[in-house]
């Protein structure tokens, strides 16, 4: 009997709990560098109970990710919120937990686990909907989230566990959070280039320079 039967649905719904929870009680940093150490569980999980090694170009691979993201996220981790942290840092075990019995389930469907898993989510979660102040913006973001983020997300994930190794498929989506923060530094070194008047810092200094004049003292340098 598989050893990780009936494991898939209680991994992912733990992780998708912990994840969440953890955004709520630490850094948005801390939750996502701490969730990505998933490979380094994989690594012994996937050779225990999948028989995969990893190569020498996922030892590389997993560096230079790693090296990336404390790039991106090193100002900005912190001690604060230890609560946060653990559940941080459990969602990286729980992620790898359940990329390794999605593995295990290649020749099967994988996708039917996810989605009784996100049934129980929906189950489990669906007191707190009720503290919440629901408008039409906030749900136009949970259904973008549950389409995007979760649904299609996990289809792919899923389809491509069936062909590559649970490591693998795990480097692979550790890439999601450097390309985002590329992105987005990218966007901001864009706007300033093309909007230099509209940046924070240069906004401010022309509203000091503009009241120095009207003032009719001279102009800050």
């Amino acid at each position: 009997m598989d050893p990780l039967e009936g494991d898939r649905r209680v991994q992912s719904l733990a992780d998708c709990f912990s994840v969440i929870s953890s955004t709520k009680l630490t850094t948005a940093a801390n939750a996502i560098f701490l969730q990505y150490t998933a490979p380094l569980y994989i690594i012994p999980l996937g050779f225990l109970f999948l028989r995969e090694k990893p190569t020498r170009t996922d030892w590389l691979s997993m560096i230079v990710i790693f090296a990336g993201m404390f790039l991106f996220f090193g100002d900005k981790l912190s001690l604060d919120g230890l609560h946060g942290n653990v559940l941080a840092a459990l969602s990286g075990v729980t992620m790898a937990t359940m990329t390794v019995a999605l593995r295990a389930q290649k020749d099967g469907t994988p996708i039917e686990s996810i989605l009784i898993a996100q049934v129980f989510t929906v189950v489990f979660g669906w007191p707190l909907l009720f503290r919440e102040s629901w408008t039409l913006t906030n749900w136009l973001i949970v259904a973008y989230l549950g389409i995007f983020q979760i649904g299609i997300a996990f289809l792919l994930f899923t389809s491509a566990l069936k062909h590559v190794p649970a490591i693998e498929a795990t480097l692979i989506g550790t890439l999601e959070p450097v390309l985002i923060h590329s992105g987005l530094h990218f966007h901001r070194r864009a706007a300033w280039l093309l909007c230099p008047d509209r940046c924070p810092h240069r906004t401010g200094r022309h509203r000091h320079k503009r009241r120095g004049q009207r003032a009719g003292g001279p102009a800050p340098a």
